[in-house]
């Protein structure tokens, strides 16, 4: 019985090897490669996040869904890739873009506010200060 066990894992690391050796998982990658571009994991997550954030329910299990992953996952990956967590990452694209509305346009800090997604002027003004220090209205 040992010795058949045995002889599998023998056969199983020379048909592993002779794969490597040929260089079929090499040749998958790059056909991969190839057909689908990657984007980074953060690019995505901003692509979807300014896609839907006049939504105003845009949320981290939300975002996880849509990118077919567990939160723990997307927390994991984002963080190890940007060092901010799915909540944090969400609230700066909401900001950057607020930011820009506000440079751009002659739109109210309010309507800019909840353009963005934020249920509250003084929670958006509150965050705004905080991460660009000056007032949304001073922008």
């Amino acid at each position: 019985m040992a010795a058949v066990r045995q002889q599998r894992i023998a056969e199983r690391a020379l048909s592993e090897a002779g794969r490597a050796a040929s260089g079929d998982e090499l040749r998958r990658e790059e056909r991969r490669a190839r057909v689908r571009p990657e984007s980074t994991l953060a690019d995505r997550v901003r692509a979807w996040v300014e896609s839907r954030v006049d939504e105003g329910n845009v949320s981290v299990a939300r975002l996880a869904d849509a990118l077919f992953m567990s939160r723990s996952k997307l927390h994991r990956l984002l963080v190890e890739e940007t060092g901010r967590s799915p909540g944090e990452f969400i609230r700066d694209v909401r900001l950057g873009m607020a930011r820009q509305m506000l440079q751009e346009d002659s739109a109210s800090v309010s309507d800019v506010a909840y353009a963005v997604g934020f249920s509250s002027v003084s929670g958006f003004s509150r965050a705004y200060s905080s991460h660009f220090g000056e007032a949304p209205s001073d922008t």
